[in-house]
């Protein structure tokens, strides 16, 4: 790709420097990454997000040179005279909607084996409502990134730990233990997933 297309793609000019390019490219990014735009445009997305790929490695690969001072362009030094290197963020993709909801089969089924043969005296309209809590909160904030079903599912959860913990059996300690991987996987999901919201914002 020739230098003067690459800065058209990025909206810059040819002899931009690194912190200009580095700007443009993740404001581009985050306007055609196929992980932020509907399914129908996600194909194409993906293509436009290539060539701006393609645009920014080909005007970072030469560094401008220095100013007729002797010294690094202005753009490329800290208030100490230091050279200065700035590193994008990476963007990372969401996780798959397929694991996601294995992360939610498996958080549901370790639920259900927390509450086996519980000598709680709770209603069963307890654990029901909790459990629907559990997985409206932590599976919604894995595919939305929605920081409240986080506090909806996190409430669900410590509701949950405590009951078992006050009424435990074997069978409901292992249930509990068992929603720790689920636990973790949709938390993280949701993590990307909030990430990748604010940055098309």
């Amino acid at each position: 790709m020739e230098r003067d297309e690459a800065a058209r793609l990025l909206g810059v000019r040819p002899d931009a420097s690194r912190p200009e390019v580095e700007k443009a490219f993740q404001h581009m990014a985050r306007l055609t990454h196929p992980d932020l735009v509907p399914a129908e445009r996600a194909e194409a997305a993906r293509v436009q997000f290539q060539r701006i790929e393609a645009a920014r490695r080909t005007l970072l690969a030469t560094v401008p040179g220095p100013a007729p001072s002797g010294r690094a362009a202005p753009d490329d030094v800290d208030p100490y005279g230091r050279r200065r290197f700035d590193v994008p963020p990476a963007v990372l993709p969401p996780m798959s909607t397929r694991l996601v909801a294995l992360w939610s089969v498996l958080l549901l089924a370790a639920f259900v084996l927390a509450h086996l043969r519980s000598d709680a005296p709770l209603t069963l309209l307890d654990p029901v409502l909790r459990g629907l809590a559990l997985e409206a909160g932590l599976t919604g904030w894995a595919l939305t990134g929605n920081r409240r079903l986080l506090v909806l599912g996190i409430v669900a959860l410590i509701a949950t730990v405590i009951t078992v913990t006050l009424f435990a059996t074997i069978v409901g300690l292992m249930g509990t233990l068992l929603m720790a991987p689920s636990v973790i996987g949709l938390l993280g999901a949701g993590q990307r997933r909030y990430v990748l919201v604010r940055m098309s914002r």
